[in-house]
């Protein structure tokens, strides 16, 4: 009886050490953190200043994105400029596939206004309580008008609005240097037309939603009918 115990405890304690050695192992072959963000995208936080009660949207990469509390949030690898386009949204040509599935966009016209957001980083000194210095740094933006010659750059934020009709701000940002969550510059427009911003963003908002077909594959339901294929759009 005895030796059945015996035999039972160390049992016991075998499985414990496999179970030990099994928690070490994962823990140890666990990804770096430095790996998984390589397979993650880096969000880029957009936000505009004073922005009037109005549906409204931004387009990037193909999809439409909503504006919420003034601000919206796009996700892509870790770039080195984002661009910044504002452009009358019936002004864009769009070159599609047979399944109407966007594979380029241009410009019909030289009434806008695009800015390249280039990321930086900016040398900062501290002070320590003991007297020493230590250097650091913070990330920020330099801002540069840019001109469009035909296609619209992948790494565009377009804002359907006419850029006629508006003043535009950005007013640069800074931060500690962060590859998951970047702020964008804050985007601060004035109207200088007779239409107020609300009316404006109103409009460019209806002009972008009738955009949307053009942003992904159609689904196409077709039916025989007397002989007859008929097919509609979902």
């Amino acid at each position: 009886m005895i030796r059945l115990l015996s035999y039972i405890i160390n049992i016991r304690k075998l499985f414990a050490i496999i179970f030990l050695m099994s928690i070490s192992h994962q823990i140890l072959t666990k990804p770096r953190i430095s790996r998984i963000k390589e397979h993650k995208g880096t969000l880029y936080f957009g936000c505009f200043q004073e922005l009037p009660t109005a549906n409204f949207c931004v387009l990037y990469d193909g999809e439409l994105i909503e504006i919420h509390d003034a601000c919206f949030t796009i996700k892509d690898v870790m770039l080195g400029a984002v661009n910044i386009l504002f452009v009358d949204p019936e002004k864009i040509k769009f070159t599609t596939d047979e399944n109407n599935v966007v594979l380029g966009l241009s410009l019909g016209t030289k009434d806008y206004q695009c800015y390249q957001m280039s990321l930086t980083q900016i040398p900062v000194s501290s002070s320590l309580t003991n007297g020493s210095v230590i250097n650091d740094y913070v990330s920020s933006w330099k801002i540069n008008e840019k001109a469009i010659d035909d296609s619209i750059p992948l790494n565009t934020i377009i804002i359907p609005l006419n850029p006629n009709k508006i003043t535009i701000k950005l007013d640069n940002v800074t931060g500690k240097p962060n590859n998951l969550a970047i702020k964008l510059p804050e985007i601060k427009l004035i109207t200088k037309c007779e239409q107020t911003l609300k009316e404006l963003m109103v409009e460019g908002y209806l002009k972008a939603i009738a955009l949307k077909p053009f942003h992904a594959k159609q689904r196409v339901k077709s039916n025989l009918k007397n002989n007859t294929k008929i097919s509609m759009i979902l």
